[in-house]
């Protein structure tokens, strides 16, 4: 059988609870669900994703680095997992769903065939942006901000 795989790019820059949300919403979907950290040149390269123990099965998820185009990953983890891949972004609001579907628009011009899951945070955390959460560090302190941080 044939393993249905998620890949969940972005920055995360830092990577948080509102993220960590659309990765358990993703592990209910998908065999694997690969947490795949893009180095972004406009927002710098980002801290390494570090998820505290016991808030995901281990043997369910993994973290990768990547710097190049989203589809060429695509292509490199179907093979690599022998499954089918399937691109999760997580979508806060309409500005949010404006930005992913022009995204996945200009993808699939590369790659017709690209497939999308788009997912809505808990209300609890929907929120949350690493932007808002680094202006929230800024003004308040890396101890306050924690909660935040997956």
């Amino acid at each position: 059988m044939e393993r249905r795989i998620g890949i969940y790019p972005g920055s995360f820059n830092p990577f948080h609870i509102g993220h960590l949300d659309i990765v358990k919403q993703s592990l209910n979907m998908f065999d694997h669900v690969i947490i795949a950290q893009g180095i972004n040149p406009e927002k710098g390269v980002p801290n390494p994703i570090s998820i505290k123990d016991n808030l995901l099965p281990k043997d369910r998820f993994s973290v990768i680095q990547f710097n190049f185009p989203l589809v060429k990953l695509v292509d490199h983890i179907q093979a690599a997992y022998n499954g089918t891949a399937f691109i999760i972004r997580g979508l806060r609001n309409g500005h949010d769903l404006d930005y992913e579907v022009n995204q996945m628009r200009w993808n699939m011009e590369v790659n017709p065939d690209l497939q999308y899951v788009f997912l809505c945070p808990h209300k609890d955390v929907e929120h949350i942006s690493s932007s808002g959460l680094k202006q929230f560090m800024n003004v308040f302190g890396s101890d306050e901000a924690q909660k935040f941080m997956a």
